[in-house]
């Protein structure tokens, strides 16, 4: 054999490598078809990946936060800054996660860890099932890219060790909550300006990406609430009120009742002085923003008001519901229908049940649904609806430790926010799925990340708390 042509160890190796990347790619190709793409991404990143959790392991958090915004579009089918982002997320999951289980390195420190650590095995249980339910692909696949952000929890709860790494993750979500607003505001202005007929007007809505903004209305005014210097007071309520505007023109109900019951909460917690402040500040807002609103902008206030009178007009009992309520509400007992049948084992991820659409008048199946308690046990069983009902009542029991006895003034607001907005997310979860919505889902991983980190760092009591204890 010619010098040449010999094939030493190194150039064996690069040859074998090859060949296993060339049939792994036909593989994926053919297995996937369409969605091959999507995993291929994630294959790809993988290197990527590796370096960054080498050279900047929180990088890696920080990208997947900051980047979902990418996938928050939430229109059909997946465009390439989704699958771009995709790929990210499913490289990074397959990299560090089994990197971290078998180098011994899960934090399993706290109960939250644990819980979730519980419902993690049952989403893997829900993703086999549905393979054996004889669900599609296709639905499969969507329903694992909006868990998928839930498979992350354990990079977070790596990577955020101390105050510094959560304050850098706050930066980077407010940052996020401003874009989505002006996103949304940008869209219901062209909404406005394309409607040519009056209904379309009265129904002009931008209902995305609520969750985050019901979190920067919570948090920025918890955080205001108690700021003592005057800057710092005009730049949270400035950032509330963006961030409210925002949820306002969601004109989403429930995000709304939502909102109001994370409120009221922090009012049972807060001390006096701190109630004083926010409802002299919402007392002179609302009278300032009606003020300039009827002076300046007569005409545009008017047809928001018109709106919002005609959004609250539609709810009411069952035979006033609107036809989006009415349908969730058929769409309830349709899946409650098939969950009395089998409610231990649950029926997997993608499996789909029939659903007939009031507004466009016709049936269809599919896997997606409304409520996310009835979501999660009618896919995972009613172990599996325990499991993450185990998970959140965890999030809030260490929050509200956390907010009672947290060892600092960062700690126990942080803790405040989170308790509240837990709480209201579990509420509007009734008709708008937490459980089963990517941006939730992902605040959600976040929030037990973080607060199992503040609660590694920070002595928790488990002894009674004294009722007259306040933040």
């Amino acid at each position: 054999m010619q010098p040449g042509l010999s094939l030493s160890s190194t150039n064996s190796g690069w040859l074998y490598f090859a060949t296993a990347l060339t049939l792994m790619t036909a593989g994926i190709i053919w297995l996937f078809k369409d969605l091959s793409t999507f995993v291929l991404l994630g294959t790809a990143l993988l290197p990527l990946g590796g370096y960054l959790y080498y050279k900047k392991p929180q990088l890696i958090s920080f990208a997947l936060i900051f980047f979902a915004l990418l996938a928050f579009e939430q229109e059909t089918g997946t465009n390439i800054q989704e699958a771009l982002y995709y790929g990210l997320l499913a490289g990074s999951v397959a990299l560090i996660v089994p990197y971290l289980t078998l180098t011994g390195q899960l934090k399993l420190r706290q109960s939250i860890d644990k819980a979730y650590l519980v419902f993690f095995i049952f989403l893997i249980y829900g993703i086999f099932l549905g393979f054996l339910s004889g669900a599609m692909m296709k639905n499969r696949i969507d329903d694992m890219t909006i868990l998928f952000p839930f498979f992350t929890y354990f990079i977070f709860r790596d990577h955020i060790k101390d105050d510094t790494t959560i304050r850098n993750i706050l930066l980077l979500i407010v940052l996020m909550i401003l874009l989505i607003t002006l996103r949304n505001i940008r869209n219901y202005q062209q909404i406005l300006l394309e409607a040519v007929m009056d209904w379309q007007i009265q129904k002009a809505r931008v209902a995305k990406n609520e969750v985050f903004l019901m979190l920067g209305s919570v948090g920025f005014l918890i955080v205001y609430a108690f700021q003592s210097k005057w800057i710092p007071r005009l730049i949270y309520l400035g950032l509330f009120v963006i961030a409210f505007s925002g949820l306002i023109l969601t004109q989403s109900r429930g995000y709304w009742l939502a909102f109001l019951v994370s409120m009221t909460l922090f009012f049972l917690f807060a001390d006096r002085g701190v109630r004083f402040n926010i409802v002299i500040t919402v007392v002179v807002m609302i009278i300032g923003a009606a003020f300039v609103a009827f002076t300046y902008y007569y005409s545009a206030t008017m047809l928001i008001i018109e709106n919002f009178t005609y959004r609250f007009s539609v709810t009411g009992g069952v035979a006033k519901l609107d036809a989006s309520l009415l349908e969730r509400v058929l769409e309830a007992q349709r899946v409650w229908e098939r969950i009395v049948v089998n409610p231990f084992a649950g029926y997997g991820l993608g499996y789909t049940y029939p659903r007939y659409g009031i507004i466009y008048g016709y049936s269809t199946h599919t896997s997606y649904i409304h409520n996310g308690y009835l979501a999660i046990w009618f896919k995972l069983g009613l172990f599996g609806l325990l499991a993450i009902l185990y998970y959140v009542f965890q999030l809030l029991k260490t929050n509200f430790q956390l907010l009672k006895r947290g060892t600092s003034p960062f700690t126990r607001q942080l803790a405040m926010i989170l308790f509240c907005q837990v709480s209201g997310m579990m509420v509007v979860n009734i008709t708008s799925p937490q459980f089963l919505g990517f941006d939730s889902v992902l605040l959600l991983t976040i929030i037990g990340a973080v607060t199992a980190s503040m609660a590694d760092r920070h002595q928790v009591l488990s002894s009674a708390l004294r009722p007259d204890q306040k933040v």
